[in-house]
């Protein structure tokens, strides 16, 4: 789960740059089409429309796979470098005995609460199922998006040859390209700086002190090696792009 919140909030930064540059794109050909004022309108119709919904939906599919992916790399992680790899330990608190309110005099010395179990002792300790809990999730993911994108893949196949779906696919690159691209931009130096942070100085201590992100790199490195691979088959997919208008 903690990968899951890393990449979260990761993409509470990420969703702001895809929508400025998603604003650019759309300035950009709007005045490279500004001599074509019926492009659009040649472009949006029944075919274009069910395009688009595929390539939305096949977007979805490939980043919910490379969630799935990054949880799978987590678990696998723990099972090599250990939990303090992968996860930060979460607060464990102690039960208390409740008692009953009574009406005391002023002068009564107040008494500390009572715990439950005497043994027990607060602080944070580690999930010792997260990396199992991680490993079927990851796989239901990729096997959802897998089964999720292939359906909708064949939506688009069948449009593959007509003017409206070659307009929308241009579009589903440049939003890929920047979704998985901002991504890996910064999932990558975090993934590395954390890494080595972690084996040149060691795991983080067990304590009562809140462990930060940047002390534990599986989340990161996870994450990274999710969405760099694919980052770049989107770089390679544009190039070729290019290159066929050319």
């Amino acid at each position: 789960m903690n990968n899951n919140i890393m990449v979260l909030s990761m993409l509470t930064g990420v969703v702001p740059v895809i929508i400025v540059l998603i604003i650019l794109y759309a300035i950009f050909m709007a005045v490279k089409n500004r001599n074509a004022p019926d492009t659009y309108k040649k472009h949006l119709n029944r075919k274009s429309y069910l395009a688009a919904y595929a390539y939305i939906v096949v977007i979805a599919s490939i980043f919910m796979f490379a969630m799935g992916w990054s949880q799978l790399n987590l678990s696998l992680f723990e099972r090599v470098y250990g939990q303090e790899f992968s996860y930060r330990p979460e607060w464990t608190s102690c039960p208390y005995k409740i008692r009953p309110t009574l009406d005391e005099p002023a002068t009564a010395e107040p008494q500390l609460p009572e715990l439950q179990d005497p043994n027990c002792v607060e602080g944070y300790e580690y999930d010792v199922i997260a990396a199992k809990r991680d490993l079927v999730e990851g796989i239901t993911l990729m096997i959802t998006a897998l089964l999720i994108g292939l359906v909708h893949f064949m939506i688009i196949w069948s449009v593959r040859e007509t003017d409206e779906s070659q307009w929308v696919y241009e579009k589903f690159l440049f939003v890929g390209l920047a979704l998985f691209g901002v991504t890996s931009l910064i999932a990558i130096p975090l993934s590395i700086y954390s890494s080595i942070n972690f084996f040149l100085y060691g795991p983080p201590e067990l304590g009562l002190e809140y462990i930060p992100d940047d002390e534990i790199p599986g989340p990161a490195l996870a994450t990274a090696i999710a969405f760099a691979p694919i980052w770049i088959l989107y770089i390679i997919a544009f190039i070729r792009r290019m290159k066929k208008e050319k």
